[in-house]
């Protein structure tokens, strides 16, 4: 089998009528060699297809009082759906029918954290659909997805910051996160150490600070100072979802009173000459929100006027001018 391309019919074949939890040696040979076909998606031939595959035995094996007795089978079932979703006719097929089946394994604090990690995998795929978050947050699976950021696994973290990303996305999403703890929980994870949870985590802050009735609680969380910490990181990532959040803040009173506070100003301007143009783009809506005087308030004496518009669009062309003449080099105002 392991030279022939196994499809997912196959599968199918062999979840319903193969007896897979009482004899799951033939499956699991598939299983496997399916997962290493298909788990580049670059030579993966179930996503070089563009058609919809129809995998609910799979699914339905899920609700098999079994399913969780072999661990190492139940994740490699698990991660046979996550590679099917990340394909786009998939995630239009997986809908109720989907979110049946692994909202039941979504029990943070009694199911085992691979297993969590595998389940919120699939609903960062799927959710990449608007009318999978819709399903999602109706299914009222949304407080055991934020309940996994305090589980102390960092791949069930960065999995569920991922999947919270892709429903935050959504308007739905950003309303159904301000009714739970999620924005607190997201921010909490901010002082740890892993970049990846971390570009994930301000990705997230940064889909849900578009809207303007999130930034209180986002305010309410303290966080600028580290957001701010990140814009001299390294990745590119990371610094575009930090600097677009203090950008979405600075659209509103609260929040830009709260980057006034820690002296956020400069900071984001130094981002002006920065080689990303995304980053430069943020960098300069950030400050030109900062500059602006909302009603009632004097910013220190600031607006956007002629000399400012200049100033930062001076910044703008030196950056690029740098990064023609040194694309090895960051532009810095420290040279």
């Amino acid at each position: 089998m392991s030279d022939d391309i196994v499809q997912v019919k196959q599968l199918c074949v062999l979840a319903e009528v193969g007896n897979p939890f009482q004899v799951p040696s033939r499956f699991s040979s598939a299983i496997s060699t399916f997962i290493a076909q298909n788990k580049n998606p670059a030579s993966s031939p179930n996503y070089a297809s563009v058609e919809a595959d129809n995998y609910g035995p799979i699914l339905k094996l899920l609700s098999n009082e079994k399913f969780l007795q072999n661990l190492d089978f139940a994740l490699s079932i698990l991660h046979v759906i996550v590679l099917l979703t990340r394909k786009e006719s998939n995630r239009y097929k997986f809908g109720s029918v989907g979110f049946q089946a692994i909202l039941p394994l979504l029990k943070p604090g009694s199911t085992n954290s691979l297993v969590l990690a595998e389940v919120a995998n699939i609903i960062l795929n799927v959710c990449y659909e608007a009318d999978n978050v819709i399903e999602f947050i109706h299914s009222g699976g949304f407080p055991s997805l934020i309940s996994c950021l305090g589980i102390d696994d960092l791949q069930v973290q960065i999995n569920a910051s991922g999947a919270i990303q892709s429903i935050c996305f959504q308007e739905e999403g950003k309303s159904a996160i301000q009714q739970t703890n999620g924005i607190q929980s997201l921010a909490s994870l901010l002082s740890k150490d892993d970049q990846r949870l971390l570009i994930r985590v301000t990705g997230s802050l940064h889909n849900i600070s578009s809207d303007p009735n999130s930034v209180a609680q986002i305010v309410e969380c303290h966080i600028v100072q580290l957001l701010l910490s990140f814009l001299t990181s390294k990745s590119d990532a990371l610094v575009i979802s930090s600097i677009g959040t203090l950008q979405n803040m600075c659209c509103t009173p609260e929040g830009k009173a709260e980057i006034k506070s820690v002296d956020g100003f400069e900071q984001m301007l130094r981002l002006c000459v920065h080689p990303s143009n995304e980053i430069v783009s943020s960098a300069v809506g950030g400050v030109f929100n900062l500059l602006r005087s909302t009603e009632g308030e004097e910013l220190e004496g600031r607006f956007v006027g002629k000399q400012w518009k200049r100033l930062v669009g001076l910044l703008v062309t030196l950056g690029a001018v740098h990064s023609l003449l040194f694309p090895n080099k960051r532009c810095s105002f420290d040279e």
